[in-house]
Formats: structure tokens, C-alpha cells, sequence
């Protein structure tokens, strides 16, 4: 089981770094991607799909991290990936980083 793990209690240090290799296994950031609790409906977990490509500098790290999420899912349940969530994913975790980094933990 995968232990939750708050805005305020996210590490720099222990969310992957997209750029830190190739090429970028879903085992590098998928179990990152799983540390936020989870949606209690199916109507809520799929209004979070809408953070996958919406999401940019200005979207909240909360909604960051369920877009994240939604790309871990699609992964998992699709049996591949689509270079359009690879790349998203990607960015999300750039976006992420940045947003712990600079304290923005909303």
C-alpha cells in the first residue's frame, strides 16, 4: 500500500526528477504519483483529467498532483502510454518540483 503524503509534507529530494534520466519508466514516478488521497467518487476522479492538459505555472500543487495522478491511472490501465501523457507527466512533475521548491504547497 502506498502511504498518502500531504502538500505540506512533500520533499524536494523525494519527488522524481523528469530530467534526471532516460528513458522515464513509469517506475520512476508512478508510485509518486499515487501519494495523494484518493477521490471518493468516480465523478470526482474524473473531473481530475482535466488537470492533465490544463495545467500550467499557475495551477495549484494540489491539482497539479491529481493530474499527475490521472496519468498514473491511464498508464496502469491502458497497459502503455501515450507519448502525450509521457510528456504531460513529465511536466507535471516539472511543475510540481517547482511548486515545493518555491514553498507554494496549496
Amino acid at each position: 500500500m502506498v502511504k498518502v503524503v500531504t502538500n505540506g509534507d512533500l520533499l524536494l529530494e523525494k519527488i522524481p526528477d523528469p530530467d534526471d534520466r532516460e528513458p522515464f519508466w513509469i517506475a520512476d514516478w508512478g508510485r509518486f504519483a499515487l501519494k495523494i488521497p484518493l477521490p471518493k467518487t468516480d465523478a470526482e476522479f474524473f473531473s481530475w483529467r482535466q488537470f492533465v492538459f490544463d495545467s500550467n505555472e499557475k495551477t495549484r500543487l494540489t491539482e497539479l498532483r491529481k493530474g499527475l495522478f490521472w496519468c498514473q491511472r491511464a498508464f496502469r490501465h491502458s497497459g502503455d502510454i501515450s507519448e502525450s501523457y509521457e510528456l504531460r507527466a513529465k511536466e507535471l512533475l516539472r511543475l510540481i518540483r517547482l511548486k515545493v521548491k518555491d514553498k507554494q504547497l496549496d
